[in-house]
């Protein structure tokens, strides 16, 4: 590396970077004023009304998405082709049913209120309870396993020396 000349750090001039500043000004304000509305909403459910009446008062339109999976939730089945943003899905699920809350988003904020929760009925789908059961009998018997090796381990005063474990794994 050869260095040739040491700048020192200078402040540009204005007029370079005009348009940026204006642009970051604009979109802070967009984001404020939209913190606002999304939390005048927030405030409205949290009064006893529901989302639609707040969001019809307020000028907004809402959407009804209907029922939303934990499988969604953990990113294995994309929610109503999208009407859902990822960031809102963890939060849904620690509502009870009429609450709301307010997540912010890349484009935004987003405003929802859990309207009900559906029990799922173990009856109607005897497969999928077994599989249930048996995925959950492999996770139990995994973290078994592992309690035990961690135990065993602390028990023996087991000690690993890792660059010889890295001179063992190089080819």
């Amino acid at each position: 590396v050869d260095l040739r000349d040491v700048s020192p750090p200078a402040l540009r001039p204005f007029g370079a970077v005009e348009d940026e500043v204006r642009q970051a000004f604009l979109a802070d304000a967009r984001r404020r004023a939209q913190e606002e509305r999304a939390a005048a909403l927030l405030a409205a459910t949290r009064s006893g009304k529901s989302l639609a009446e707040a969001a019809q008062e307020a000028g907004l339109g809402s959407l009804e998405v209907g029922a939303i999976t934990r499988a969604a939730a953990q990113g294995q089945d994309a929610p109503r082709g999208g009407a859902v943003p990822p960031e809102l899905l963890a939060p849904l699920f620690e509502l009870k049913p009429k609450e709301a809350t307010m997540v912010p988003t890349r484009d935004g904020f987003v405003v929802a209120q859990l309207l009900e929760v559906t029990e799922p009925d173990p009856d109607a789908n005897a497969n999928a309870v077994a599989r249930l059961r048996a995925e959950a009998g492999q996770a139990v018997a995994a973290d078994l396993e592992a309690q035990y090796v961690a135990a065993l381990r602390n028990r023996a005063d087991v000690r690993i020396n890792p660059r010889l474990m890295d001179s063992l794994a190089q080819p």
